[in-house]
């Protein structure tokens, strides 16, 4: 089981790339996946951007539920 991640907010996938390349750069801080951190630890700042823009176009099924219906 993945999680969903087309569809998800940039910002919210920008900050989860960052976390697993902490976490590669310094054992202590940052998510704790190693094959997530092994991933992104070659890209830059730009390279984790424009990933999370990619990921964040794809149509997704997460949506906004209508409190009024």
């Amino acid at each position: 089981n993945y999680p969903k991640l087309a569809g998800q907010y940039q910002s919210y996938l920008f900050h989860a790339l960052q976390q697993y390349q902490a976490k590669h750069q310094t054992p202590l801080y940052g998510r704790n996946n190693a094959i997530m951190s092994g991933m992104v630890a070659q890209y830059n700042t730009q390279d984790l951007q424009d990933i999370a823009a990619y990921i964040a176009s794809l149509k997704g099924d997460l949506y906004i539920r209508d409190e009024m219906h």
